[in-house]
């Protein structure tokens, strides 16, 4: 039997649903930072190993490209740069993001808490939060309305680094996975 949603509940579900979306589009951008942060090889080629290596982050989870992302490409402001000898006909472009050991530190504590949460959402929600009681509605829209909160400075700031990247990467991001 179909019992009517009440209007909180239509919201709550509206909000995971929207949150869903929005992890997978962070997802997306992740990957793109990613697959185009450092790119080697004979020139000619270097569109076919962009494609690889983004199609190489096709299936990875958003817990792992945070990792990677953190390992990687995000580097402090003091960090040092790795010096590759390449042959004559190969090209390097390697993009790092620089931030300060504090604000790098702070990032890695915003991401992580940003992914344990994802996690929450997607396998745990409907365990921490039944929406057939009333009684537990306040805390379950309380919980997605500081889960977007805390999204959206990080969100913004993938999205600044995506602007700064050449158009020929941007046009990487959005190439079909497969």
């Amino acid at each position: 039997m179909n019992v009517p949603l009440s209007e909180q509940q239509e919201r709550i579900i509206l909000k995971i649903g929207k949150m869903m979306l929005n992890f997978q589009n962070f997802e997306r951008k992740l990957k793109a930072i990613l697959a185009t942060r450092d790119l080697q090889g004979p020139i000619g080629e270097l569109d076919t190993i962009s494609r690889t290596q983004h199609s190489s982050y096709a299936k990875t989870m958003l817990g792992l490209l945070a990792g990677e992302l953190t390992r990687k490409a995000i580097r402090p402001t003091d960090g040092v740069e790795d010096e590759l000898e390449l042959p004559a006909d190969h090209i390097r472009m390697t993009i790092t993001l620089h931030l300060e050991p504090a604000e790098l530190d702070a990032f890695k504590r915003q991401l992580k808490t940003l992914v344990d949460d994802r996690n929450l959402l997607i396998h745990k929600f409907s365990e921490k939060f039944s929406l057939q009681e009333p009684d537990q509605w306040d805390a379950a829209e309380q919980f997605l309305d500081d889960l977007r909160a805390r999204f959206i400075p990080l969100n913004n700031r993938v999205d600044q680094w995506i602007s700064l990247l050449p158009n020929t990467l941007k046009a990487l991001h959005n190439a079909p996975s497969e």
